[in-house]
């Protein structure tokens, strides 16, 4: 729709412009990278399109709220996706610790204890990091974002441990492809839900200015469990890769694929539930992400 130059008002793209130089000037190194990934794929919105939008509000052809919808909205993304990247990093280095502590050994509450500091040393730093390469000054040492960081990434860290059963097998010197796969997606989608369910949270608690909505903490679960569950899988298969042509075990049993999926009732019932919902999460993540 062409709304023609009465549409236009300088302050209006003033305002516009300003909040677009405040958004670029919050992108750290993990923003910065996720910007420039979107604008190489032209997957999703990038601040190039932002701009792009800019000037079509300048000439006309959407509305001052059309414009400010899709700069917030790029935004809202950025500051998601920055959420997932630590997330992830945080559950997987939390999960490596405990698991090279316990050795062989269960993982309980009591040893997954040990990932707790690990998880807040590993989220705060990585977005110390983030706000540190950015440009707003004194970014870095916001006491409330690092208070949050400590406090989301103590229970990624702890709950990412607990919920770990990568290696299972271990001890008893059996261990196999769909094993290990299995039980990666398995702790990577509970690892996901509850960090992005603490991670909301904890932004909630956290920010005087940010309300609780239950669809955005629905979203943040279940955009964090599935993208987790993922990367989960792919360490599983990589971890039993590694410990296979390291000579530890000869045999790896790949027959047992479908038995081993077959067998777990919760990834039975994942799998029935995601399959009617596919399109669904893929469009999700595609809105929140991109």
């Amino acid at each position: 729709m062409v709304y023609g130059a009465e549409n236009f008002s300088s302050v209006n793209y003033l305002e516009l412009e300003s909040k677009l130089k405040d958004i670029h000037s919050k992108q750290g190194v993990l923003g910065k990278f996720w910007n420039n990934v979107k604008e190489f794929t032209t997957f999703g919105k990038s601040e190039k399109d932002c701009e792009k939008m800019l000037e079509k509000y300048k000439s006309g052809y959407i509305s001052f709220e059309e414009a400010v919808g899709y700069i917030e909205d790029f935004e809202k993304k950025q500051e998601n996706t920055v959420d997932l990247l630590t997330n992830i990093a945080t559950g997987i280095g939390a999960i490596a610790y405990v698991t090279a502590t316990a050795g062989t050994g269960p993982i309980g509450w009591t040893t997954a204890l040990l990932g707790a500091p690990v998880g807040a040393l590993i989220k705060s730093g990585a977005n110390l990091l983030d706000r540190a390469t950015n440009e707003v000054q004194r970014d870095a040492l916001d006491v409330k974002e690092i208070a949050h960081d400590v406090v989301s990434g103590a229970v990624t860290g702890m709950t990412s441990a607990v919920s770990s059963g990568i290696f299972k097998g271990r001890a008893s010197g059996q261990i196999n492809f769909a094993t290990s796969v299995k039980n990666g997606i398995k702790c990577g989608l509970s690892c996901g839900a509850i960090s992005g369910s603490s991670s909301y949270l904890t932004d909630v608690v956290l920010d005087e200015d940010k309300e609780f909505n239950t669809a955005d903490l629905l979203n943040s679960t279940a955009s964090n469990a599935l993208i987790s569950g993922a990367v989960g899988g792919v360490i599983g298969g990589a971890a039993c890769n590694n410990v296979i042509h390291s000579g530890i075990f000869s045999k790896v049993n790949r027959n047992n694929l479908a038995q081993a999926f077959g067998e777990d009732s919760f990834l039975s019932s994942s799998r029935k539930v995601l399959s009617n919902k596919v399109k669904n999460v893929t469009e999700n993540l595609k809105t929140n992400f991109a």
